[in-house]
């Protein structure tokens, strides 16, 4: 577990912002059989900003005039079984992870009275994954076979009041979304006797419930290759190639028209073609 002093240096340095950050994790590795293995893990942090209001002057003035408090937590809880059969491999894990943002303001910093709030937000993120897998170790082949199911959660309340020409104008946004996504994915690596080529080869597919389109994962298709070629004894040419698919981001999924629908349903995976090369 660590604690940071950065909150005590900036409020010697005169800032008008406050950091403070938390972050801890544990990790517990138990062999319960000659076979068989168990993990457990987690992470942990906290990012808890608070303005520094006792600050004057002209710049600390204006940066806190519009500087919100910031919340956020995170944490991610993990276990992973494996399995050791000979050349057989198999691991089966579960794993949750969770973030929380909150941002607040009131005008002139005064939380005396609630017409002072201008913007209130709150927003939470939440996925549970549940994954498995078997690989399978040869001479020179190894294999590599999986599949993995996760229920994703977003949700967001979102409050914000303007002013313009002595009016107010007030913005709200609630979102409540729930994913079901589902993926699969193989590779087979192969290894030459002189350990001087290496090439791997790999396929993943993704899907959700979403919309019918993100629905048909074998749109979704991800290939990708790699080859490692150990020309001298300590020099190697690499190279690599491969598309990848992920999906948008959750405020996007989450957004919401004036009629209370999902106004980004037409959205559909997000695709990224790399190739790189290089020399070790």
């Amino acid at each position: 577990i660590r604690q940071s002093y950065l909150q005590l240096l900036f409020k010697m340095l005169g800032l008008p912002f406050l950091p403070n950050y938390v972050d801890g994790q544990f990790k517990i590795k138990t062999r319960l059989t000659d076979k068989d293995e168990l993990i457990l893990l987690g992470l942990t942090g906290i990012d808890n900003m608070k303005l520094n209001t006792d600050e004057k002057g002209e710049d600390a003035e204006y940066m806190l005039s519009y500087l919100p408090r910031i919340k956020q937590q995170t944490f991610t809880l993990g276990a992973a079984y494996k399995h050791y059969a000979g050349r057989h491999v198999q691991s089966v894990s579960i794993g949750y992870n969770y973030l929380g943002n909150q941002n607040l303001k009131y005008r002139n910093n005064d939380d005396s009275s609630p017409e002072n709030l201008t913007l209130d937000l709150s927003a939470h993120e939440q996925k549970a994954t549940l994954r498995a897998e078997n690989r399978t170790y040869g001479e020179r082949w190894t294999w590599l076979q999986g599949a993995e199911v996760y229920y994703a959660r977003y949700d967001d309340h979102t409050f914000q009041r303007l002013y313009q020409s002595n009016a107010q104008v007030q913005h709200r946004q609630q979102t409540a979304l729930g994913i079901v996504g589902w993926s699969g994915f193989a590779s087979a690596r192969y290894r030459t006797e002189d350990n001087r080529l290496t090439t791997t080869l790999g396929l993943r597919l993704d899907g959700s419930n979403y919309s019918s389109r993100m629905a048909r994962f074998w749109e979704n298709l991800s290939p990708n290759l790699s080859v490692s070629y150990r020309f001298r004894p300590a020099w190697a040419l690499n190279a690599a190639a491969g598309l990848y698919h992920q999906l948008p981001s959750y405020t996007a999924l989450g957004f919401k028209d004036n009629n209370g629908t999902y106004a980004n349903k037409s959205l559909k995976y997000m695709r990224v073609a790399n190739a790189n090369l290089g020399m070790e």
